[in-house]
């Protein structure tokens, strides 16, 4: 069975402690982004998208007609402090050398657990076969090359609207440099995930990526 009910009512106690967690430390940053004046421009969209976004997994579970899939909802939210939070809000692409190319990274490794499951939701019967091996592990390399595409364009998109006001990431000033180390870090997650994925069905060693999938896919017997 796809996305296993046993373990939502466990990632449901655990997704409620998280959730206010996720408020009390974006409103903290919120407020220190204020006092502090770094609030500019479209850093203002930022603390919408804070949010906002973390509506975005139950809208995409209801486009597909899923259950909700509360580890989701942490992996996302967990990625959206880094992200929007610490990021943009606290200022961390300039506190940190290239925070920006280990978000990057960190978001093909989730784009590729994305590919996985997407595989098995149109996967007739749903389940893990060893056999699966080889397409599994393209669906990861091939998802986190696809969105991170379209996360480079989501920010060449911001900093036009902008003006440059803001642009964390410098996409005007870097260019093409910038786009394309961006999109080098985010398949290279994407790669490793694959080949863990791939070693998973020829070994059935188990890795943090593996056992996320299979909080949600049943292997057959």
């Amino acid at each position: 069975m796809l996305f296993l009910q046993k373990r939502q009512t466990v990632w449901q106690k655990r997704f409620y402690v998280f959730i206010v967690f996720y408020a009390a430390i974006t409103l903290a940053a919120q407020i220190f982004a204020q006092k502090t004046e770094q609030l500019l421009g479209l850093s203002y969209v930022m603390i919408f998208s804070a949010w906002i976004l973390p509506f975005l997994p139950r809208v995409f579970c209801r486009a597909l007609r899923l259950p909700r899939l509360y580890l989701i909802d942490v992996i996302f939210d967990s990625f959206l402090i880094l992200a929007v939070t610490f990021a943009s809000l606290l200022n961390g692409y300039t506190l940190i050398p290239h925070f920006d190319k280990v978000l990057h990274t960190i978001a093909g490794f989730l784009f590729a657990e994305g590919g996985m499951l997407f595989y098995y939701y149109l996967k007739p019967n749903h389940r893990l076969e060893k056999t699966d091996g080889a397409r599994v592990s393209w669906a990861a390399l091939l998802s986190s090359m696809a969105l991170g595409q379209l996360w480079e364009i989501y920010e060449f998109t911001a900093s036009l609207i902008s003006g440059g006001t803001y642009d964390p990431q410098l996409v005007k000033t870097t260019g093409v440099t910038d786009t394309m180390t961006d999109m080098i870090v985010c398949t290279l997650g994407g790669l490793i995930t694959a080949l863990f994925c791939w070693r998973y069905y020829r070994t059935g060693k188990k890795d943090l990526m593996t056992k996320i999938l299979l909080e949600f896919v049943e292997p057959a017997n």
